[in-house]
C-alpha cells in the first residue's frame, strides 16, 4: 500500500511541475509581447516628432508608418493564435494527464478490493488461513512422533515380555522334566499329587499375569497403529489444502522461519501493484500502444 501512495504521489507532483513549467511559458510570452508593445509604442512617439517637423514628408512617413504597424499587428496576431494554441494543447495535456491519473485511481482501488477479497477468502469461512494450516500440520506432527515413540516403546516391551515368556516356557518344561524323575521316586507315596502338580504349573499367577500384560500391550499398539493411521490420513489432507494455497514447492519450515509472508494470491497481487503504476509513469509507456489513451498523452518536456 505504501508504493501505491507513493506512486500515486510521484504522479501528482510531477503533472503539479508540468503545469508550471506551462505557466512560466505563457508568462514569459505575455512579458514578450508587452515588451513588443512597448517597443511599438515607443517608435511611434519617435516618428511623430519628425511628423511635427516635416509636413512634407508626412505623407510618404505615414504611408511606411503603417506598412509597418499593419505587419507589426499581423505578428502580433500570429504570436496570439500561436499562443491560445499553445493553450488549447496544454489543455488537453492536461486533460489527458487527468483521465489518466482518474485511471490509475480506479486501477489502485479495484486492486485495493481484489486484496481484500482475497484476504477475506483466506481468512473467511472458505477456509483456514495458511498460518493456520501450517500450525495444524506441525501439530499433527507431533503428535505422530509421539505416537512413533509410544509405539517404538510398546514394541520394545512386547518383546521383552516374549523372551520372559519364553524364559519362563524353557523353566517350565525343565521343572516338567524333572517331575517324572521325582515321580519315580516317590512311586508308591502320593501318585495323586504328582498328577495335580503336573496340571497346576502350567496355570502359575507369574505366567498369568504376563499373558495378560502381553494381551492389553497387544491390544494397545492396536489401538495405537490405528491413530497413526488416522494421524497420517489428517497430516495428508492439511498437507493438500496446504499446497492449494501457498503452492506445491513451499515447505511447512520455510512458512514458521517467516511468518506471515508466505507468497500467495494476495502477495501476487501486492507485486503486480507495486509493479503497475511505475510502468505508467514511464514515457514508454504511454507511446508503446497507439490505441491506448495514454499514447495520446505527451510528456512534458524539461
Amino acid at each position: 500500500m505504501a508504493e501505491d501512495e507513493a506512486s500515486e504521489d510521484t504522479l501528482r507532483l510531477q503533472f503539479k511541475a508540468m503545469q508550471e513549467m506551462q505557466h512560466k511559458r505563457l508568462q514569459k510570452q505575455m512579458q514578450k509581447k508587452k515588451e513588443k508593445e512597448l517597443s511599438l509604442n515607443s517608435k511611434v512617439d519617435d516618428q511623430k516628432e519628425p511628423l511635427e517637423i516635416s509636413d512634407g514628408l508626412s505623407f510618404l512617413q505615414a504611408g511606411e508608418q503603417n506598412l509597418k504597424n499593419n505587419f507589426e499587428q499581423r505578428v502580433l496576431e500570429d504570436e496570439i493564435e500561436q499562443l491560445r494554441h499553445q493553450l488549447r494543447e496544454t489543455a488537453d495535456e492536461n486533460g489527458r494527464l487527468y483521465k489518466l491519473l482518474k485511471e490509475r485511481d480506479f486501477e489502485i482501488k479495484h486492486l485495493k478490493k481484489k486484496i481484500d477479497e482475497d484476504r477475506f477468502a483466506f481468512t473467511g469461512t472458505a477456509g483456514m488461513a495458511g498460518d493456520a494450516i501450517a500450525t495444524k500440520i506441525v501439530e499433527l506432527s507431533k503428535k505422530n512422533r509421539v505416537l512413533m515413540a509410544e509405539s517404538e516403546g510398546g514394541k520394545t516391551r512386547v518383546k521383552q515380555l516374549s523372551h520372559r515368556i519364553q524364559e519362563l516356557e524353557r523353566e517350565l518344561q525343565t521343572a516338567l522334566a524333572r517331575l517324572p524323575a521325582k515321580g519315580a521316586a516317590d512311586a508308591g507315596a502320593k501318585p495323586p499329587r504328582t498328577q495335580t502338580g503336573v496340571g497346576a504349573l502350567p496355570e502359575t499367577p507369574e505366567v498369568k499375569a504376563l499373558q495378560d500384560r502381553l494381551a492389553a500391550m497387544n491390544l494397545k499398539m492396536t489401538d495405537l497403529r490405528n491413530q497413526m493411521q488416522s494421524v497420517k490420513q489428517e497430516l495428508r489432507m492439511a498437507q493438500k489444502v496446504l499446497a492449494s494455497e501457498v503452492g506445491e514447492d513451499v515447505s511447512v519450515q520455510q512458512l514458521l522461519a517467516s511468518p506471515g509472508t508466505w507468497r500467495g494470491r494476495a502477495q501476487h497481487i501486492l507485486v503486480l501493484q507495486s509493479k503497475t503504476p511505475r510502468g505508467a509513469v514511464e514515457p514508454s509507456g504511454l507511446d508503446s500502444n497507439p490505441s491506448s489513451p495514454r499514447a495520446h498523452a505527451p510528456w512534458p518536456r524539461a
